[in-house]
C-alpha cells in the first residue's frame, strides 16, 4: 500500500479536493547561526554554532474550481491562511511515522499565470513561508517529575572570609 501525503496548512487539507499540492514541496532546514573565529589562523577560521534560525518552507498548490467562483474561493482561503501572522503547516507523511507540526509565520502567495490552466479552471500557486526551525507533534504532552526521597543539604562557601588573603605585587 502506497503512503499518502498530507499537508494541512491552518484549517485547510491541501491535499484535498479543491487543492492539489503539486510534487517538489520543500520543507528547508533550521538555518545555523555562525560566527567566524579566524584570529592566529593564516588559513581558514573555526566555525561557532550557537543556535538555528528560522527555516524557509516552499511549496506550489493547484486549485481546481467547478466554476471562476469556485475558483476565487479557494483562493481567498488560501491567501487568508497565508495572511495569519501565526500559523500551523501539518505534514503527514501517510506512512504510519508521526506527523510534524511546523509553527509559521505570515507568508506569500504568487500565481504562476498560466493560460491553459485558466481555461480548465485550474491555478497553480507558489507559497512560502518561515517557520521556526524544528517541528513539533501535533499533541502535546508533559511529562511529571518524580521527586527525590528524603532532602538535600549542599554546603556552598559564601567567600565570607576576611583573613587568610594574601597578594604579591611584582
Amino acid at each position: 500500500m502506497a503512503a499518502s501525503l498530507t499537508l494541512t496548512y491552518g484549517s485547510l487539507n491541501l491535499t484535498a479536493s479543491p487543492y492539489l499540492i503539486e510534487y517538489g514541496t520543500d520543507l528547508g532546514a533550521p538555518e545555523n547561526e555562525s560566527l567566524a573565529l579566524a584570529f592566529l589562523m593564516q588559513d581558514g577560521e573555526v566555525e561557532l554554532s550557537s543556535r538555528a534560525s528560522n527555516r524557509t518552507i516552499q511549496f506550489n498548490v493547484l486549485i481546481e474550481g467547478a466554476s471562476l467562483t469556485a475558483l476565487a474561493s479557494a483562493e481567498a482561503a488560501l491567501v487568508a491562511e497565508t495572511e495569519r501572522p501565526l500559523n500551523t503547516l501539518t505534514v503527514d507523511s501517510g506512512d504510519g511515522s508521526p506527523a510534524a507540526v511546523f509553527d509559521v509565520f505570515r507568508g506569500q502567495v504568487v500565481l504562476q499565470r498560466d493560460d491553459t490552466w485558466e481555461i480548465a479552471r485550474t491555478r497553480r500557486y507558489t507559497v512560502t513561508v518561515n517557520a521556526l526551525p524544528y517541528p513539533h507533534s501535533p499533541t502535546k504532552f508533559t511529562s511529571t517529575g518524580t521527586a527525590p526521597g528524603g532532602s538535600t543539604t549542599t554546603s556552598l562557601d559564601t567567600c565570607g572570609a576576611t583573613t587568610g588573603w594574601s597578594a604579591t605585587v611584582d
